[in-house]
Formats: C-alpha cells, sequence, structure tokens
C-alpha cells in the first residue's frame, strides 16, 4: 500500500513542479525589463573609466584655460559693454560648465544609440571645441589679442553648436546637459565683440 501511495503522488509533485515553473516564467515574462542607455558592450568598470576620463579631460581644459589666461587685469582695464558681470562670476560659471560638459560627453559617448564611426566623430569636434576654447584665454587675457580672439571665440561657438547638435542627435540628456555651454558662449561672444568695439 505504502509502495502505490508513493506512485500515486509523484505525478502529483511533477504536476506541481510544473505548474510552479510555468508561474514563475509568466512572472518573469511579466517584469518590466530594465532598458539601458548604455552601449551593451561596456560593463561598469568601463563605464566608470569614461566618466572619470571626460570629466577630467573637460576639468583639466579648465585649469589650462585659467593657467594660460593668467589674471584679469586687462579685462578690467577696458571699457567694458552693458550687462557685463563682476569679474569674479566668471571662474564660478565656467567652473560649473566644464563640468556640465564633461558630464553631457561621457552620457553621450557610452550611449547606446552610438556607433564607431558616430563615437569617432562626436569625440572629434567635442576635442576640437575644447582645445579652442583653451587657447582662447591666452589670446583674449594674457596677451590682449581683441580681433584675433574675437574670431577664435566665433569659432569656439560655432563648432559648440555643431557639438550640441550631435550630442542632442546621440542622447537628448547629454544633449540639453551641453546646451548651457553654447548659450555662455553666445553671451561671451557678445562680450568679447563689444569689448573689441570699444577699445580697438
Amino acid at each position: 500500500m505504502d509502495s502505490q501511495n508513493k506512485t500515486n503522488n509523484q505525478p502529483k509533485t511533477n504536476n506541481q513542479n510544473q505548474q510552479t515553473k510555468q508561474s514563475d516564467k509568466e512572472v518573469n515574462q511579466n517584469k518590466p525589463r530594465v532598458k539601458h542607455w548604455f552601449r551593451h558592450d561596456l560593463d561598469k568598470k568601463q563605464l566608470w573609466i569614461w566618466g572619470i576620463c571626460t570629466i577630467g579631460i573637460a576639468l583639466l581644459t579648465g585649469g589650462l584655460a585659467a593657467l594660460l589666461g593668467g589674471d584679469m587685469d586687462h579685462f578690467e582695464a577696458h571699457t567694458l559693454p552693458p550687462l557685463t558681470p563682476p569679474t569674479i562670476v566668471f571662474p564660478i560659471v565656467w567652473g560649473i560648465l566644464y563640468v556640465l560638459i564633461g558630464v553631457s560627453a561621457f552620457i553621450v559617448f557610452v550611449s547606446k544609440t552610438q556607433t564607431k564611426q558616430t563615437l569617432k566623430w562626436d569625440m572629434i569636434w567635442f576635442g576640437i571645441n575644447l582645445a579652442l576654447n583653451a587657447i582662447w584665454p591666452l589670446l583674449f587675457y594674457r596677451l590682449d589679442l581683441l580681433i584675433v580672439s574675437t574670431i577664435l571665440c566665433g569659432l569656439i561657438f560655432i563648432t559648440a553648436i555643431i557639438t550640441c547638435f550631435r550630442f542632442y542627435y546621440r542622447n537628448t540628456v547629454g544633449g540639453l546637459l551641453y546646451t548651457p555651454y553654447v548659450l555662455w558662449l553666445l553671451f561671451a561672444f557678445y562680450l568679447n565683440l563689444g569689448i573689441t568695439l570699444l577699445n580697438v
């Protein structure tokens, strides 16, 4: 009798196990899948490396620009256009913007919409803009080359617009974080042009 009861209970146990597995599958299927915004070929370590490198490069560019620019004696000696902010505002704003630039680049560079070709050109335009940006303070603050610095400021603004459009196309959040930098460059170009016209 005991052996018969055991054999009778086995099918029930098997059926229960099958039902449990099937219910678990249904629960897993109903769970919302996590959608990653970054490239699937990157692990956490690689994401950290990308983040440290992009943000670090942006901050190093800001430090180099400040080093090349020196003090702001020439700036304060000029006749300044309307809406010129106090000199203390510039390092604060630029410090914030360089962080935003780095975060924006990180988000865009690791975005899942990237390909090898688009990543290459996004990095090229980003690098060109940062390189020009680092040179500008040398021309404007230290060498007092107003006309040349105005032309360079215009080129920086143009390359920033191109970079911003490319960033928006890859990742909207990355493009939004880059936008304040573009707007500030427009204001910087106004100041640079105004100082040039008033002092040359």
